[in-house]
């Protein structure tokens, strides 16, 4: 009799936990998630409306490129893709226009940034020789889009993972953006079906504390409610969010000084997000210009607003839905408020953008989402982004420790998919292909 629960752990039921849990189950291997949240997903986390089941997302939303791993499994859930194509819209010195300079400027100081040699933060490179020959439209245009993208403060940043990121969106088609019909929860749940009961059991609501480890055996004590407990295994994937790593919430015993190291080269990006459904479209008859567009086929919407700077519709979905967007340093001044004080923030910003009173936007609300990501205690943050210099730090992150504990999330992966969904998605499978490497056969 074995004196282990299963042959791996894996702590996180987020993607890269459940794929690459898919990967060591069909190699014959057993497995324990342990998960602490009351749900499977980690950072995917779907509303479904009540009346008309549309998806909301509260956490991962989009589709980003044609990322290989992540549109076969799309296409193996038999699911759909709907591309955004939509009109970028800014609100501007004059009042509300289609986009044109702020992307136009923003391009030209992001392809600036492939040229710089050594690595320093986004908002040293905008102070530098280079950075100074663009105007200061183009630089706050940039500024804008970088935090908004990465949920990143421009003073910390690494100029070079952004050049990678672009580089990285070049080879996926990274200008194309969908979303899934039918929500970024419908891809989890069918990854749960292909899990084979016989050989992977998922523990929710199990708190893992410590991780005790030496080659060849990994216990992880937890708490489930009140009640202590020990999972063993001879190996462990651990699939922790960057920010619950950075908080010490799990300790490792003997310590991973070389984690520890790496963890400092990484931040998690802050992101509190609103998602408000209205009884109607009714931006969409607005004509901000006299004789010019509605607001018909918006997309996004990017603004200077210090609260909410960036705004989406759901089109080419045809819901009364925003979704407000408050993400790096925006989100200071929101933190720690309660939700509905953080949808009267919202409302007032979609107020001042549209120019419509806040108190006839709250009539026309029916409902409202709201999730802030430093707050949730099992991710403390949305995603990650590397600082300046910190080139190394997922790499280090990644790497497998004495053939006993493996790494994964997206917080792990080095080649520019960071992030995302993808990002996360291929480091399961590719930490459960270097496990299975160590296996003896």
């Amino acid at each position: 009799m074995h004196d282990h629960d299963a042959d791996v752990i894996i702590i996180g039921a987020g993607i890269a936990g459940l794929a690459c849990a898919e990967v060591l189950a069909a190699a014959g291997l057993s497995v324990i998630i342990l998960e602490a949240r009351d749900r499977v997903g980690g950072r995917i986390l779907t509303h479904y409306d009540k009346k008309q089941h549309f998806p909301i997302e509260l956490g991962a939303e989009f589709v980003h490129g044609e990322h290989p791993e992540l549109i076969e499994r799309i296409k193996r859930a038999g699911l759909r893709l709907r591309r955004i194509n939509e009109e970028p819209w800014c609100l501007e010195e004059d009042g509300l226009q289609k986009c044109s300079e702020f992307w136009s400027q923003t391009e030209k100081v992001l392809e600036a940034l492939r040229v710089t040699k050594k690595d320093h933060t986004f908002a040293e490179f905008l102070r530098s020789r280079v950075g100074k020959r663009f105007s200061a439209d183009a630089r706050d245009s940039a500024t804008r889009y970088v935090e908004g993208f990465n949920a990143a403060r421009a003073e910390l940043i690494s100029v070079n993972s952004i050049v990678r990121g672009l580089r990285m969106e070049e080879k996926i088609n990274g200008d194309k953006q969908f979303r899934i019909v039918g929500g970024y929860a419908a891809l989890v749940a069918d990854v749960l079906k292909r899990l084979p009961a016989a050989q992977v059991r998922i523990e929710t609501g199990t708190v893992v504390k410590q991780i005790r480890w030496k080659r060849g055996r990994v216990e992880a004590a937890v708490m489930r409610g009140r009640r202590r407990q020990t999972y063993a295994a001879q190996k462990a994937v651990v699939t922790l969010p960057l920010g619950v790593w950075q908080a010490g919430a799990v300790k490792f015993s003997p310590k991973l000084r070389e984690k520890e190291a790496a963890l400092k080269k990484l931040y998690m990006g802050e992101v509190i997000r609103v998602a408000l459904r209205f009884r109607t479209r009714f931006w969409e008859k607005m004509r901000p210009q006299a004789g010019g567009a509605t607001l018909r086929r918006m997309g996004f919407l990017f603004t200077k607003d210090k609260d909410f700077p960036t705004w989406w519709t759901q089109r080419p979905a045809l819901e009364p839905l925003l979704i407000a967007w408050s993400p790096a340093w925006h989100t200071k001044r929101l933190r720690g408020k309660s939700n509905a004080a953080v949808v009267s923030s919202a409302l007032a910003s979609l107020a001042r953008i549209l120019g419509i009173p806040s108190s006839k936007l709250r009539k026309l609300l029916v409902e409202d989402y709201v999730h802030d990501w430093q707050a949730d205690p099992f991710s403390r943050g949305a995603y990650s982004y590397v600082c300046a210099g910190g080139e190394r730090g997922a790499r280090a992150l990644a790497a497998p420790v004495n053939h006993t504990l493996f790494f994964a999330g997206e917080a792990t992966v080095s080649d520019g998919t960071s992030g995302t969904v993808h990002g996360a998605l291929s480091s399961g499978t590719g930490a459960a292909r270097e496990l299975l490497k160590t296996i003896k056969t």
